[in-house]
């Protein structure tokens, strides 16, 4: 079959790195995010997705500036860490703590250390990302896990959200592969039995299942009205969450219910210009749309139906009309105001435009998750311009791209390969491939149509 692939937006995304980092780390990155664009807080929510964020592109791209801020944001991490954990959010005027600890956010900072020493074999974070896992409190005789609680345990938080569970089992993931230790194999396996008992269909939207926020009859928070009940919603984000679990973990038995997850979403949750909404067609969520667009492209891949590249394709492309000057991008489009989103814009951890941004940013480099299955053996780092075509054809074994942009002086083009290439053919002239490095660079300048690259294995 031909294979696809999805085109990285690397002006798009160092534009949009460098909006947030002036917008919401006016202090300097190695002390935090800011909550909201001039808040109060630092929001430790938003500042662990702007460090996933970071470790995507660096994998991505090899780019060491991110890697040097994804550094300075772990030490961050450790500077703020107390006996059980790391809090919420702390204010600015005086630095003053929540007393409240996420789990979530802790799986996360794990997850990104892991990656990171994947990328670098370096180990200095590791003992830091085991110290964080370690702390969060199980819930016994379940797969279950407190989700929140403040330092001394005197409060607690047992929802059970599955999102919040989607963080954590990478964390456990994380440790797992860092330590042997079955333990934590057993943790994240048992989190998968928990996401397994909760993706169901709700009557009014039969028969698309997805996974449920939570799995008991209790108010769902984070700007939804209280009639909304954790066993009678769905959000997008929790989707791609879960998704982004499986195909990091590589569990495939899960795939069935990830394609139907992005079923969900497409049916039930997609409005006609390829945005997506919060718990179904209420607000489009722009940053939430990306992600969508990067479970469309995984359940592509896993299921080889190109149904699902066209739509990661179209609603890609549209996020990228919501773009400002400044290089960040609208957040939400309201229209039924089921959302309360100054609530969300004004939550201290950060949960409002901030994740919305990081939310675009990570879109930009995680479709490349999977780069351990033959599908996924090629990365293109695009500049300024859109994509026509990429194609590689499995009988042929080449690879074979189509790009029309006429307007700039320059387009420049990275292909990484795993197998080796022999010739590279651009407009009829061979590309000299620097074998030692696995990849090589060209540029073409502009003119009036196509033109072809074509990779000969």
């Amino acid at each position: 079959m031909k294979r696809y692939l999805l085109p990285f937006y690397k002006n798009e995304a160092e534009n949009l790195y460098n909006y947030i980092k002036n917008k919401y780390a006016p202090f300097g990155i190695e002390k935090g995010l800011l909550n909201r664009i001039n808040g109060e807080y630092i929001g430790f929510f938003g500042t662990v997705k702007f460090i996933e964020s970071l470790i995507f592109l660096y994998k991505f791209t090899k780019n060491k500036k991110y890697l040097d801020d994804f550094k300075k944001l772990i030490k961050f991490c450790q500077s703020k860490a107390v006996k059980r954990g790391i809090e919420d959010f702390w204010r600015v005027s005086d630095g003053k703590g929540s007393d409240w600890i996420e789990s979530n956010h802790l799986g996360i900072v794990a997850f990104s250390i892991y990656l990171y020493y994947k990328e670098t074999n370096d180990k200095s974070f590791n003992d830091f990302a085991i110290f964080l896992m370690k702390q969060i409190p199980k819930i016994n005789g379940s797969g279950q896990f407190i989700q929140g609680y403040n330092k001394d345990m005197s409060k607690t938080d047992a929802r059970s959200y599955l999102a919040d569970h989607s963080e954590m089992l990478l964390g456990f993931w994380a440790c797992y592969n860092m330590t042997g230790d079955i333990t934590y194999k057993n943790y994240y396996k048992g989190i998968y039995e928990f996401f397994d008992d909760n993706i169901k269909a709700i009557p009014s939207e039969e028969p698309y299942r997805a996974w449920l926020v939570g799995p008991y009859h209790i108010n769902y928070g984070e700007g939804t009205s209280n009639e909304v009940y954790c066993d009678e919603s769905h959000t997008t984000y929790e989707q791609f969450f879960i998704s982004r679990d499986i195909v990091m973990t590589e569990e495939e038995k899960e795939y069935d219910n990830m394609r139907d997850s992005c079923e969900w979403a497409n049916n039930i949750a997609k409005f006609d210009d390829s945005l997506y909404g919060y718990n179904r067609r209420d607000n489009k969520m722009i940053g939430w749309s990306g992600y969508i667009s990067a479970l469309n492209y995984w359940v592509y891949l896993t299921e080889k139906d190109e149904r699902y590249y066209r739509q990661s394709i179209e609603t890609l492309n549209r996020i990228l009309d919501f773009k400002n000057s400044e290089g960040g991008y609208e957040s939400i489009i309201m229209l039924d105001h089921s959302i309360d989103w100054e609530d969300m814009e004004n939550n201290c951890a950060g949960l409002g435009s901030i994740w919305q941004q990081n939310s675009i940013l990570e879109t930009f480099a995680i479709t490349e998750a999977l780069d351990n299955k033959e599908f996924s053996l090629w990365k293109l780092d695009k500049s300024n311009s859109r994509v026509k075509e990429i194609v590689y054809d499995d009988k042929e074994r080449s690879l074979l791209v189509k790009i029309f942009n006429p307007l700039l002086e320059v387009n420049e083009f990275k292909f990484i390969s795993k197998k080796d290439i022999k010739d590279i053919v651009i407009k009829g002239e061979k590309i000299k491939f620097r074998k030692e490095r696995m990849d090589f660079y060209f540029s073409i300048k502009p003119y009036e149509g196509d033109f072809e690259v074509e990779i000969l294995f």
